[in-house]
Order: structure tokens, then C-alpha cells, then sequence
């Protein structure tokens, strides 16, 4: 197996090892500081408890042992849990080959039934909290089976994906999460609608199952004042210090980058299917049975895919391979497409050279992005309580996350945007 690339997290207190055991301290180099730190992913072992990794560190790692703060130097192997990294990464030809063998999996599945059975294998099913079923609709498979991440099995001579590695290195340098990019390429297949959760708004399905679901997640726990170890470490830290940290480890780059990839992969993925269905359904007479409708229509067909001429591996390839240089790096040029899409729904207008940065917090489309998150936030900040809703009046304010945490979270997203569309020169 590959190496994998690894981000220990900034939240981290979490013990390096010698050895992949927790009978004994006596084999600790040293609890992380809270440095984001680059590692090398080796091996994975397995027990009941825990899923340890070998790890082989990139750059010096600050730890504490008794007391004393001394730093590990570059190269040396250790022993960690899963639950210290922020992301582990696959490289490309890997993931494609993952993907490829997960979409064989659903092979004769329509393209919608695939997508979702594709989607529910990278989350498990939630009956306590809104479930991602319960914000997307998706296309049900027609033998009614239903999927979730504990019952997919990779290989066992492979890194397993949405377990061992959660996020891939596109040709281009930037990783993108997969769980996020399968979510995306879910929702936007349906029609955009207001979803509630008992009685409460979680949102509009496109916007709470992606971008605003990692921004509303990021408001809620900065509100509910959860990494105590960041917290204990960084006292003096301001609001908007803090906004920045819990914006970067709860929305980081590589799954807002998922999030917005799905804009453009899921129209190319309509149009091939709309060929597909135009071609199976053309009458002997040439005229069409059904014409092709836009990005944001239902699904087309809900029956087995005929012949299919690519499949989702082959456009999600065809997206990512094709890349150009950029202003600051090498980028993927189908994601300008996504950007600007993303824009163009929600009323956004990308900065001009004329224009300062941080316009974008004052056009009429941002209230909607401030709305969209709170209303998450609202959904999520209910982890940290444990309150039955029944009612708006029994609903208040203690457990609401307050206007200010949304709009820093919407803030931080907006300046995220903006850098998007200097980096792909959209204006």
C-alpha cells in the first residue's frame, strides 16, 4: 500500500507511541501541542478500541513528556490513533481505483440510485440528529437495499476508504474530501427545497447537507465552546481568532473544495445522462419522448442504466485531470464553472479589481448565506444540550447559536469565496 499524507490537528492532546498499545505509558514519546504537523501514514492496525497508524514524521513535532516540552525530530516513526488527524490523504490514482470499485459495487443502478447508494456508504445513519436522508431525497435503489459506511468492506490488503483515508490529492495539489464530494453530487440532483427537523428549519437541502452544514457546525461549536485543549491553550485569543480556528478545523479548504466541485461535476453528469436517456427512449420516428431539462431539475430516470457511455468515475476523472496553470498554482479549470455557479445561484458577485476585499459581505446574496448557516447552526448546537424540542417557544434562546457566530462563520466563508474567485478570475 502507498503511503498516505497525514495532518495531526491543532485540537490534539493525543499521546505518540513506540508501540500500538494503551497497557502502558511507559512506551509515550510525547502528547501533541497543538502544532498542525505533516506525517507519513505507514500502517494501520486494528484493535477493538482503537485504529492505530504508524506514522513516519515529516517535519518536527512539538510534544510534552513529564512536565517538559521537547520537539521529535523529522524522520522518526511513531504510533498514533486515527482520532489525531484532521484529514489523512489518498493519492489520486488510488482514490480513482476506489472509486471505480465502490461505483461497481451499484453498477446496475440508475445514475441517480448509484449516486445516493455511493453517498450512504460514506456516513453511517444517524436516528438522533437530522440524518443526510433526511435532507436529501435522493433516487432509492430498486432492490431497496440501503448501504451505510459500516457495511461496506474494502479490501483488506488496501487502505480503506472513508476509514483509513478520507480525502484524495487531486492532479492539480489540492485535496478534496470525498464524503463531502459524494454529498454534493447527491443533493444538487434534487430540487432545492426548505428542510426541517421536528420543527425546526434545518436549511435548504443543497445548502445544509455542504457548505453551510460545515460553516453552521463551525458556528454551533464555537458557540457551545467545544476544543477545551485550544481553548485551554489559547486564552487570550479574540473572537475573531477563535472564529478562524473553529472556521479552519470544522470548514477546512479540502472539503469546502467538495463542496463546490459538485456544482459543475453534477451538471456534466445530468448531461450525459440526458444523452443517454434521449438515445434509449428516441422513437421511430425521431422525435424526442422527453426533453432535457436544466442543472436543477429532478432526476431523469429512475430505472437501470442502458449501455452507459461513462460512468460517475469516468466524468469525476475527465474533472479533475484536466488542469492548467493558475495565478498561484496549478488548478483544475472545470472549477471555475463550479465557483461561478455557486455565485450566480445565490446572488453573489465575484470582487473586481475595483472593489475591495470583503465586498462580498455586502451584497443582498450574503443575508442568505448568514441565514442559511444559523439555521444549521441552530440544528447542530443541539449535540451539546440535551433538550426535546416540542415546540418554537420551548426553543429558546439558550439553545439558538447567537446571530454574531453565524455571521463571523459567514464572514470567514466569504472571504473563502474570494480568494476562489481571484485564484480562477472570476469577476
Amino acid at each position: 500500500m502507498p503511503p498516505l499524507d497525514g495532518l495531526l490537528g491543532p485540537a490534539s492532546a493525543f499521546p505518540l507511541r513506540t508501540t500500538p498499545s494503551r497497557s502502558t505509558e511507559a512506551n509515550i514519546l510525547g502528547y501533541l501541542q497543538g502544532d498542525t504537523a505533516r506525517v507519513l501514514v505507514l500502517e494501520r492496525r486494528v484493535d477493538p478500541n482503537v485504529r492505530w497508524f504508524r506514522i513516519r514524521v515529516v517535519e518536527p513535532v512539538r510534544v510534552r513528556l513529564q512536565d517538559r516540552i521537547h520537539w521529535v525530530p523529522e524522520g522518526t516513526e511513531a504510533w498514533v490513533g486515527g482520532d489525531a488527524f484532521i484529514v489523512t490523504v489518498a493519492p489520486w490514482w488510488y482514490f480513482l481505483e476506489d472509486l471505480r470499485r465502490l461505483e461497481a459495487t451499484f453498477g446496475d443502478y440508475s445514475w441517480g440510485a448509484r449516486i445516493t447508494a455511493m453517498r450512504r456508504t460514506s456516513h453511517e445513519s444517524n436516528r438522533f440528529m437530522p440524518d443526510f436522508d433526511d435532507v436529501i431525497d435522493g433516487t432509492e435503489p430498486p432492490d431497496g437495499k440501503k448501504l451505510y459506511k459500516p457495511d461496506y468492506h474494502s479490501p483488506q490488503d488496501r487502505w480503506r476508504v472513508f476509514y483509513d483515508y478520507s480525502a484524495f490529492r487531486a492532479p492539480d495539489g489540492r485535496l478534496v474530501d470525498i464524503h463531502h464530494l459524494l454529498v454534493g453530487l447527491d443533493a444538487l440532483r434534487d430540487r432545492e427545497a426548505v428542510k426541517r427537523w421536528t420543527v425546526l428549519r434545518v436549511g435548504t437541502n443543497w445548502a445544509a447537507a455542504t457548505w453551510a452544514g460545515d460553516a453552521g457546525s463551525a458556528a454551533a461549536e464555537m458557540f457551545a465552546c467545544q476544543s477545551k485543549t485550544w481553548l485551554d491553550r489559547n486564552r487570550n485569543a479574540s473572537f475573531g481568532e477563535k472564529a478562524e480556528f473553529y472556521f479552519e478545523t470544522r470548514a477546512p479548504d479540502w472539503d469546502l473544495v467538495g463542496d463546490l466541485d459538485a456544482w459543475e461535476l453534477t451538471e456534466r453528469i445530468k448531461q450525459v445522462e440526458t444523452r443517454e436517456f434521449e438515445a434509449a427512449w428516441i422513437g421511430p420516428s425521431g422525435t424526442r419522448s422527453s426533453t432535457p431539462r436544466d442543472a436543477r431539475s429532478a432526476p431523469i430516470s429512475s430505472g437501470p442504466v442502458r449501455n452507459p457511455t461513462q460512468t460517475v468515475s469516468d466524468i469525476v476523472r475527465n474533472y479533475y485531470e484536466t488542469i492548467a496553470p493558475g495565478y498561484f498554482r496549478c488548478r483544475t479549470t472545470g472549477r471555475a464553472a463550479s465557483v461561478a455557479r455557486f455565485l450566480r445561484h445565490y446572488e453573489l458577485k465575484a470582487p473586481s479589481r475595483n472593489t475591495p476585499f470583503g465586498s462580498m459581505q455586502r451584497q443582498k446574496g450574503y443575508e442568505t448565506i448568514v441565514r442559511e448557516i444559523e439555521d444549521f447552526a441552530s440544528i447542530w448546537e443541539r449535540r451539546f444540550h440535551a433538550v426535546r424540542i416540542q415546540s418554537y417557544d420551548s426553543y429558546s434562546f439558550l439553545y439558538r447559536v447567537r446571530a454574531k457566530h453565524a455571521r463571523a462563520m459567514a464572514i470567514q466563508f466569504s472571504h473563502w469565496l474570494e480568494y476562489a474567485c481571484a485564484e480562477y478570475g472570476i469577476d
